[in-house]
This record gives structure tokens, sequence and C-alpha cells, in this order.
């Protein structure tokens, strides 16, 4: 008999388990347990705190649907909510409703997140797992790539991650993270906390969540930010998830709130969700006029590094 994990204790890591027809990267140890689906646009969808047993993504009602043994909901009117399960995902080139990316329309959120990636385990020992992503995006040309590392004991995964313009032209660019939180984490015992910064299209009362039973629709961004982290903490539960980044890659911070909102198919107002997403730029089809993309020389790779961890004391510095 093959065992999922070659052992009980310490850092571990498997791709030998499958959901539908979706392949799952499961990296764990004493106290996380995070899930990718690869050939699901390297979704993250699944982050545990095993202390208490929480997974703090959010999870839709539709479930993790599959692009491949569905393709009856793809041209759907809302086929980016047919597939979108909740969960993180990454945002590259361009983010939200860009429309057309040198003359050519890109899905919403752009490619990344829609395409299959492969991966490769390159370190599988009791002290430390690392699991590499990558993607080449077919309307664009860019390499994308994603390691992923978790030790034997801490509560944080290392993300090291670049892209790279694989062409003969200086291209601009969107890329964000977009993870986003329900319950049993969300709740109205949660707060977000920010460092220090500028808040745009919204104020202070938005970083309380409201009550489940409670109804809101906001969009709004952290500006101008001191250092690149966030928390989002639920106090009952007596935890919080955040990330830390380099924020002069990661400039701003989006923050998308849908309580009971959306009254069209297919979520019909069932829906809790908030996501907290260290991004490069604001939407650029609302605000390109004042705050131009970054860009990418010919050529030119581009590597950061940031971590996604949870605590229980306060934030970390």
């Amino acid at each position: 008999m093959e065992f999922i994990f070659q052992r009980s204790s310490g850092a571990r890591v498997c791709d030998k388990l499958f959901y539908k027809d979706f392949r799952l990267v499961v990296l764990e140890n004493e106290r996380l347990r995070v899930v990718v689906t690869p050939e699901k646009g390297g979704d993250i969808v699944s982050f545990v705190d095993k202390e208490t047993g929480t997974d703090v993504l959010l999870r839709l009602p539709m479930g993790l649907r599959s692009y491949r043994s569905e393709m009856s909901l793809v041209n759907q009117p809302n086929s980016l909510f047919s597939f979108y399960e909740g969960g993180w995902q990454e945002l590259f080139p361009v983010g939200s409703s860009f429309g057309k990316y040198y003359n050519h329309d890109q899905p919403v959120h752009g490619e990344a997140a829609q395409l299959t990636w492969d991966h490769s385990i390159l370190e599988d020992s009791e002290s430390r797992v690392c699991v590499e992503f990558r993607v080449r995006t077919i309307l664009s040309p860019f390499e994308l790539r994603r390691r992923m590392v978790l030790d034997a004991t801490t509560p944080e995964v290392l993300f090291e991650e670049s892209i790279e313009n694989l062409s003969s032209m200086d291209l601009t660019y969107m890329w964000g993270h977009h993870p986003a939180f329900g319950a049993p984490f969300l709740s109205g015992d949660c707060r977000i906390e920010l460092p220090p910064c500028r808040l745009f299209e919204g104020n202070e009362s938005l970083l309380q969540i409201p009550a489940e039973t409670e109804r809101r629709s906001a969009m709004f961004y952290a500006m101008d930010l001191e250092r690149g982290i966030y928390g989002m903490r639920n106090d009952r539960l007596g935890f919080g998830f955040g990330m830390r980044w380099d924020h002069r890659v990661f400039s701003k911070i989006w923050i998308w709130q849908s309580m009971h909102d959306r009254e069209d198919a297919p979520l019909f107002k069932r829906e809790y969700a908030c996501a907290i997403e260290p991004f490069t730029s604001l939407p650029h089809q609302l605000y390109g006029d004042k705050d131009p993309l970054p860009s990418l020389k010919a050529g030119q790779k581009l590597e950061t590094s940031f971590s996604a961890f949870i605590y229980r004391e306060a934030l970390p510095k």
C-alpha cells in the first residue's frame, strides 16, 4: 500500500490525490495544511489552521468546478462565477475586467488564473518541502513561476515568485493575489488589520466585518503603504491569517466585500466573502489615467518573495 504521505510528522507533500479531474498538491506540517490545484490556474483552494481545524478561505456553494468535464458552463454569461470556487487565485497579466490587452480580450482577472499550470516537487524532507508551479501564458508572452516552501514547524508558507517577459517588446502588466475569506473563519468577529496607509473609495468602518446575516457590497483600496503586510483576525477563534510582502512590488491592497449582494445566477445572494489582495496597481479600466501600469522590459524577469501565515498574538511587524 502506498500512503498519501511518506512521513507522519514534520513537513510533508503529496501530489497523488484527485478531486473530480483535478490533481491536488497538498503541503502540510503540524500547524498548516495547504491545498493547490495546478490544473485550475494554480488556485490555492484550502488553507487550514490545524490547531482549530478551520479553513480560512472562501468556499462558494457551487464548489470546485472543472472546465474540462463541465464544458456546458464555459460560455455562460457569468462563467467567471460558474467556475469560481472561492479560494485564492493569482491574477496576471491583468486584473479585474481589463478588456483588451494589446488588442486582444483578456479573461476577467487575466489568463493565468484560467490556465493549467505545471508543477514539480523540488524538495521533500522532514525539515522542509518545496513545490514549484509554473505556467506560460497564451494570449501574452510571459512565464510565471511560483515556489511554495513549508518547513516542519512554522504556520507560514514562503512564496518565491517570478514573472518573465519572453518577448522582444517592453510590456505593461498587472499582477496580484486574490485570497478570499469565507465562513466559518469569516464572521462578525473578524476585523481587517492594515499597516499605516491611506484608504481610497472606503473608510475605516469597512474594516470591521459585518455579521453573516447582514448585506454589504464594497470595493476599496489601501494605498501609500508604510510596509507590505495585512491581517484578517477572528477575535472569537483567537487567530488570524496574514500576508507579508515587498510593497515596492505590490504597492496597493484591493479589498473586495460581497455579502449576500449578488442576486444574479449562480450566486443568488448566497455569497459571504471578503478578499484582501496585494496588487501592483489599481483597476486599470477605472483609474488607469491616475495609476500607470508597471512595465517589464523585453526579456526581463522580476523576482519577489512573500509569505502567508497564521498568527495568534499581535500581527507581526
